[in-house]
């Protein structure tokens, strides 16, 4: 008798519904107006944006600087044409010394609608929100005429990230995100996972999925460089203390729990912080992972995610916190024996029980397939409805 393994499916193996940008932007699962704040005087002037327009509109604060370079403006602009983004409303000052036409003009060039609003051309705080709301609405009036497209599933990127990882972590919930991974990969779309800081210990089968030499040789570069910047910190910094409370207590433990998301999958590129523009072709026309090479820590990495073309995150947790992105939500998976030490501001998507991991894991497939389709097509996660959105800039 032949032993069968049993590979869940997408409901929809042609594809799925979202949002279809101009040019070679992507498809976007979501459609947000982005206000965007320039300069530290300014952030407090948005922060209240987002409650009042949930969940169409979201803020993002400036880096706590000032001066920028044309670097950072082009840096921005690529982080802002994320296919998730309808349009961009910026908040400066006029005595800034941003070059923001170069900005606006940037992306209006790619089709995505951009206003700039200088807080001192006003004349009050009141005023400035009165003139700010009429913009949001006006933005949210066009988006709402955009309708969702089909899609084939080759278009889509979705990013995955460990947080606050347990001894649930990698045995049950890491395993559901490869699931996912390679019923995507084998409709050629592709996956996107970080932390490289975390393969201490499984650095040789990670090569064995790395076929191109010169990529191994950038990863195994990456590697040492993030290894030699830990290890000058001591040992302890492999390890934080909410692993060590879940019952983690080694990095290699570690390292293979935070493996398990795209174990034995194919890895078809080593990105930089910073891509070219021909590594995202190259990207589009390969199905499989991505290694990106970057911060080990939320919120930056799902910035670096964002950047990068994802449109959307699957976050792990054990013993973490509960968050959203304003650019690539997520959608949050931890097994019930997690959850229920967590406190109730922590909002978990998807949370089978241990007992449903083992022993019925084809049902368990099945129902998380379901759920991750509906969040593509437009279905909100919890933390996308119930939490703060966090974002700090890693450009």
């Amino acid at each position: 008798m032949t032993e069968t393994h049993y590979a869940p499916h997408f409901q929809n193996s042609e594809g799925f519904y979202g949002y279809l940008r101009a040019g070679s932007r992507g498809i976007g699962i979501r459609n947000y107006t982005i206000v965007c704040s320039l300069a530290p005087c300014t952030d407090s002037w948005i922060v209240d944006v987002p409650r009042k327009f949930a969940p169409s509109v979201k803020a993002i604060p400036s880096p706590g600087f000032c001066s920028r370079d044309a670097g950072f403006l082009d840096r921005l602009m690529k982080l802002l044409s994320n296919p998730n983004v309808f349009s961009v409303i910026f908040v400066d000052q006029r005595c800034s010394s941003i070059d923001l036409d170069y900005v606006v003009n940037g992306l209006k060039s790619q089709g995505i609608p951009s206003y700039s609003l200088a807080i001192d051309s006003f004349e009050c705080l009141a005023d400035f929100h009165c003139h700010l709301d009429a913009v949001i609405n006006q933005n949210l009036n066009e988006a709402s005429a955009i309708s969702r497209s089909s899609a084939s599933w080759s278009s889509l990127c979705i990013g995955a990230k460990c947080g606050g990882s347990d001894w649930t972590t990698g045995l049950f919930a890491n395993p559901l995100v490869r699931s996912i991974f390679e019923e995507l990969i084998s409709l050629n779309g592709w996956g996107m996972v970080s932390e490289l800081g975390e393969y201490l210990g499984v650095e040789s089968l990670i090569l064995d999925q790395i076929k191109d030499a010169a990529l191994q040789e950038k990863f195994l570069y990456a590697l040492k460089l993030k290894f030699d910047k830990l290890r000058s910190f001591g040992t302890d910094a492999f390890m934080v203390k909410g692993n060590l409370d879940g019952g983690l207590f080694t990095p290699e433990e570690k390292a293979l729990g935070s493996y398990a998301k795209f174990s034995g999958l194919k890895i078809i590129e080593v990105l930089d912080v910073n891509p070219k523009v021909e590594v995202f072709d190259r990207m589009r026309r390969d199905g499989g992972i991505v290694l990106q090479l970057g911060s080990n820590q939320e919120p930056q990495v799902f910035t670096e995610m964002a950047y990068a073309g994802c449109v959307g995150a699957l976050f792990t947790t054990g013993l973490g916190g509960g968050f959203n992105h304003p650019l690539t939500p997520l959608f949050v998976i931890s097994p019930r024996v997690s959850v229920e030490k967590k406190m109730s501001t922590f909002f978990a998507d998807f949370s089978p029980s241990p007992e449903e991991c083992v022993e019925d894991v084809e049902s368990l497939r099945d129902k998380l397939f379901s759920k991750f389709e509906r969040w593509i097509n437009g279905e909100l996660s919890k933390v996308e409805k119930e939490s703060v959105d966090a974002f700090q800039w890693s450009l």
